[in-house]
């Protein structure tokens, strides 16, 4: 189960054992409390920030949390979850509104389907397209030709995607626009 951390963290944060600092998004540990033999009384150590805090691949802040395996959790999910006290449903994700990945303030975050996120991203220049992708096998002169091909010597979606070895759909976005826009 893929929200087998998630509902552990959130668990945890009921029970006490997590304090989050919902206008910074920090999250920490509640450390028990103990005896001082110096002083004579109970006292509870001051909450630190979790330790092992770090940066993902993707540049978003995550955690782990032990059960009975380790779970490497998003921060920024369990901030959302913890201040709404639900999971996130499977076709929703949380989205950083100034597109600051470590700005985990509940302010920041909002609840959106994927496309919502992929438009954010879109509006915000965070994602390539054509060459800068990265994942493109085609080139801007590859697609103007694929183009000239089709229009004056009537070659198919098809036959231009086995030339080029590129899906049909791709070839036929190309053709209609929708893709590689920016090339006339």
């Amino acid at each position: 189960m893929a929200n087998t951390g998630y509902l552990l963290f959130l668990e945890r944060f009921r029970n006490g054992c997590y304090s989050i600092d919902f206008e910074t998004g920090e999250i920490c540990r509640i450390k028990t409390t103990f005896f001082n033999r110096w002083s004579g009384r109970m006292e509870t150590k001051s909450c630190d920030p979790i330790k092992i805090q770090r940066k993902d691949k993707n540049g978003y802040l995550s955690l782990s949390v032990k059960g009975d395996k380790l779970f490497n959790l998003r921060q920024h999910k369990c901030v959302w979850i913890a201040y709404t006290g639900v999971m996130i449903p499977v076709d929703k994700q949380i989205n950083h509104k100034d597109v600051i990945k470590d700005n985990n303030c509940i302010s920041n975050l909002e609840i959106v389907t994927l496309q919502e996120n992929i438009e954010h991203s879109v509006r915000n220049k965070l994602h390539c397209y054509g060459i800068k992708n990265g994942n493109s096998r085609l080139f801007p002169l590859d697609v103007m030709n694929i183009r000239r091909l089709n229009k004056y010597q009537g070659y198919s979606a098809k036959k231009l995607s086995e030339i080029y070895d590129v899906h049909d759909n791709t070839v036929r976005g190309i053709l209609n626009h929708s893709a590689w826009k920016h090339i006339a």
